[in-house]
């Protein structure tokens, strides 16, 4: 593997948000009363929220190997491709963060975010005859 990028540093303040929204959510829950209850219930959706963010450290992932590239979104959604099938790549900056998003066209259009730009363009430059920067 020569690189593999993840969401593991973005989503650890989600991380500690989820733990302090599940102590005001469990504290609601036991201690409030009448109107209270419904600041409860906003502490749990966000407590959800946050654990979902949380969780997507683990679900989304882009591995870069010599002859392909690993492309995982969610638990049972992963993509391969094959570097030698792609005939050509974009990429951009992805808003105003350090994401940059690439654009593989191989048998088809393929998709993703990454934070590691230099890394993955110097290899698909290298492997591919034609890159576009859009």
């Amino acid at each position: 593997m020569i690189l593999k990028d993840d969401m593991r540093k973005e989503s650890k303040i989600f991380g500690f948000s989820a733990g302090l929204f599940l102590i005001l959510a469990v504290v609601g829950t036991i201690f409030f009363e009448g109107d209270d209850v419904k600041l409860a219930i906003v502490y749990w959706l966000i407590f959800a929220f946050c654990i979902f963010a949380f969780l997507s450290q683990f679900t989304y992932k882009v591995e870069l190997y010599e002859d392909k590239i690993i492309i995982s979104w969610f638990i049972f959604i992963k993509k391969e491709i094959i570097i030698k099938d792609i005939k050509e790549f974009n990429y951009k900056k992805y808003g105003f963060g350090r994401f940059y998003t690439f654009i593989l066209i191989a048998n088809k259009k393929y998709k993703f975010y990454t934070k590691r730009m230099e890394e993955i363009k110097a290899h698909l430059e290298h492997n591919i005859n034609q890159s576009h920067i859009v």
